[in-house]
This record gives structure tokens, C-alpha cells and sequence, in this order.
């Protein structure tokens, strides 16, 4: 589900194309891949310097800045997580990456 705001600031999900049109055994071209990593970073990046002005920001636009920081957060958080869950699904592990042998196995952290 994919976060989106309305004209009056409200908050509603969108149907993501994600589960539906997924399409079995896809694999990303190697440029595809890099895009989506660049745009993950980014996002990333996003959340992390926009968390660090909410916890800063102060003044008389404190009330006004606090919220609107939150909804950049939350679009950030929201987008990073549906690009790296469309990167994991898309993109062949890396070379040395532990993968379970059977779905559903976990293998215990190093």
C-alpha cells in the first residue's frame, strides 16, 4: 500500500501495482537495478535529514514545521520500503549474500 496526501493534507493508500502485476522469475536489468538503488539511497537520505530537522527545528514556525516534517518522514520511510522490497524482488542476491535454502528457512546472523 502507497501513501498519499490529498489537497487538504489528509493522508489515503493507493493500490500499489506490487503483488498484482508481479510478474514470476523477473529479473532487473543491471541499469534498472542501479536506478533503483540510487533512488533508495536518496530516499533514504531524505528521511534521515528531514528526522534531523524535526528533532532541531525550533522558533515561532515550530507548530507549523513539526507536522509538515512527520509527512516528509513518512513519505520517505514509505517509498524507501516499497523500493527495496521491489529491489529484492527484482534484483538476484549478491554474490556471498546468505539466502535461506528453503523458503520460509532463516539463517541465524553472524
Amino acid at each position: 500500500m502507497r501513501t498519499s496526501w490529498t489537497s487538504s493534507g489528509t493522508r489515503h493508500g493507493l493500490s500499489d501495482r506490487s503483488d498484482a502485476t508481479a510478474v514470476p522469475g523477473f529479473i532487473a536489468s543491471p541499469a534498472l537495478a542501479a536506478s533503483l538503488q540510487a533512488v533508495l539511497v536518496d530516499l533514504i537520505e531524505l528521511h534521515l535529514q528531514s528526522k534531523q530537522a524535526h528533532w532541531n527545528v525550533v522558533g515561532h514556525n515550530f507548530r507549523d514545521l513539526h507536522p509538515q516534517l512527520d509527512e516528509i518522514i513518512d513519505i520517505a520511510r514509505d517509498g524507501s520500503d516499497t523500493i527495496a522490497e521491489r529491489l529484492t524482488r527484482s534484483t538476484p542476491p549478491p554474490a556471498g549474500a546468505r539466502t535461506p535454502s528453503r523458503p520460509g528457512d532463516q539463517q541465524p546472523m553472524a
